[in-house]
Formats: C-alpha cells, sequence, structure tokens
C-alpha cells in the first residue's frame, strides 16, 4: 500500500499544481490547467494562452451580467446547422466527433460559449450602432445604388451536366467541347424562376459564371452575358438592410474598443504560470 501510494504522490501533486490558479480575473480564476490546454490547443506560448483566456473571461462575466444564455434548443439548433452543412444527420455528427476522439459534452460546452458571446457582440455593436442616423443610411444609399439594382430579367447561357468536375471544367474553360454537356441559350425571367435563382443571377457578375447549382439528378451553371429590365429598390425598402450592413462593418471595431476598455478596468492578477 505504501509502494501504491508513493507511486501515486508525483501523480496527486501533478494534478494539484496543474488545477491550481495561474490568473485571477474580476475575482474569477483561470486555472494553470486551462493555461496549458489552450497553449494545446492553440499552438501558442502561455502568454499568450493566458490573454486569450483572459479576454474569454471577460465576455463571460459581461455575458452573465447581460443576462445573456444559449438553451438548450439554440444549443441543438446550432449542431444541427452544423450537421447539415457538412451533410451529415446529427446522429452521423455526433459519431464523427467520437470517432475523432472528441468529446461531445466538451464540444457543446465550447459551442455554447460561441453563441453566448456572439449573442453578447450583436447586443454591444446594437447598442453602440443603434443611433445611426436616416441621414448617413440615405448617405450610402445615394452611394451605392447599383447595390440595390435588381434585373427581372436575364440573358443567359444554361450549362448542365451530370457530373460537377465535368462541369467545372467547363467553367474553367468555356471553350472545352463535351457531349455530356448540354447549353442552352436563353433569356430568364425574372417571374417565372426560382426566387433563390433570382438572388443568384444578380449577385453574378456579366460575362461570368453563377455558381454551380446542383439539382436532383443534375448540376447547372448560368453564364451570365446580361442583366436586362432593371429596376433600383427605393430607399424606404432597402434602409433596413443598409443599418444591418452599416452595423455589421462597424461591429468588429466597436467590439474590440469596448473590450479594450473592459481589459484596462479589469483586476488582473497573474499567479502563476504552468512550468
Amino acid at each position: 500500500m505504501l509502494r501504491f501510494l508513493i507511486f501515486l504522490l508525483p501523480v496527486l501533486l501533478t494534478a494539484q499544481i496543474l488545477n491550481g490558479v495561474s490568473v485571477i480575473v474580476n475575482n474569477e480564476p483561470i486555472t494553470l490547467y486551462e493555461v496549458y490546454k489552450k497553449s494545446k490547443e492553440s499552438d501558442v506560448a502561455y502568454d499568450e494562452a493566458i490573454e486569450l483566456l483572459i479576454d474569454t473571461k471577460l465576455k463571460n462575466i459581461e455575458a452573465r451580467a447581460e443576462n445573456i444564455v444559449v438553451d438548450d434548443i439554440e444549443l441543438n439548433e446550432e449542431l444541427e446547422k452544423i450537421a447539415t452543412k457538412n451533410r451529415l444527420s446529427l446522429y452521423q455528427f455526433q459519431s464523427f466527433l467520437k470517432e475523432r476522439g472528441i468529446d461531445l459534452r466538451d464540444y457543446k460546452n465550447r459551442l455554447r460559449d460561441k453563441l453566448t458571446i456572439d449573442k453578447l457582440n450583436k447586443k454591444i455593436a446594437y447598442k453602440k450602432l443603434r443611433d445611426i442616423d436616416e441621414a448617413e443610411l440615405k448617405e450610402y444609399y445615394d452611394k451605392h445604388k447599383n447595390e440595390f439594382t435588381l434585373s427581372k430579367e436575364f440573358d443567359v447561357i444554361k450549362y448542365e451536366a451530370k457530373s460537377k468536375k465535368e462541369l467545372e471544367s467547363v467553367i474553367l474553360n468555356p471553350m472545352l467541347n463535351s457531349s455530356s454537356i448540354t447549353k442552352e441559350k436563353t433569356i430568364l425571367n425574372a417571374n417565372y424562376i426560382n426566387p433563390r435563382l433570382s438572388i443568384v443571377l444578380n449577385e453574378t457578375k456579366e460575362r461570368s459564371f453563377s455558381p454551380i447549382l446542383s439539382t436532383e439528378n443534375t448540376f447547372i451553371s448560368f453564364y451570365l452575358i446580361e442583366k436586362l429590365n432593371k429596376e433600383t429598390l427605393a430607399f424606404d425598402e432597402v434602409k433596413d438592410g443598409i443599418f444591418n450592413k452599416l452595423v455589421a462593418d462597424k461591429e468588429d471595431k466597436v467590439i474590440k474598443e469596448y473590450f479594450e476598455k473592459a481589459k484596462a478596468k479589469a483586476k488582473i492578477e497573474i499567479v502563476r504560470l504552468p512550468n
């Protein structure tokens, strides 16, 4: 028994050291183990890992002060989105994580933290930027009217193939002839096509190919020759969208400045670094 305890003692001491406190941020601890783990995960030195953890800690403290929470429904919806984006079912995605040695509970906790901070950032940005006045919105509208000009008709050449790879080859080299790819020159009317396709074509530059779209059995891309029958949306129709764009454009700067000030005011005590 004594030999077993002597063998176990270094392990216990190591655990105590790693679980000891490294930094205290506004009376909340960051452990040595957290610093060690962050350093390994992000492949950075301990001092850089500490800075990252301090930033996260300040954001978590702020999120609690703002009563921001991410409930299980939101978390599961985000997991479903990630799975769908990777063309997997939720069960398949969870199996994918398990196969790669990723603990599902740990993954969910990290995802919840990310979603919480995302919500916090949006709230901070909205508070700081909600007073953008209509004059600034109108100025943006007048300078960027091309962004709000939509076409009702599209002069296109439709390329269709059963193989996505083959279609990609034709897009890279339009002079390439292939018997397995059909081409059809046509004019598409926005009133008679899928609204999503209308959006895609409006976002595609003239004299270029649209992104490849998939149907049940084929892959399609449109070479956009010209946009026809254009009309500019009225300011009142788009001002909410302009507001959201201006907020997004300024969001990063506002959030960065906010937390730089929060960090300057915070009580931060470095206790010790991992060995």
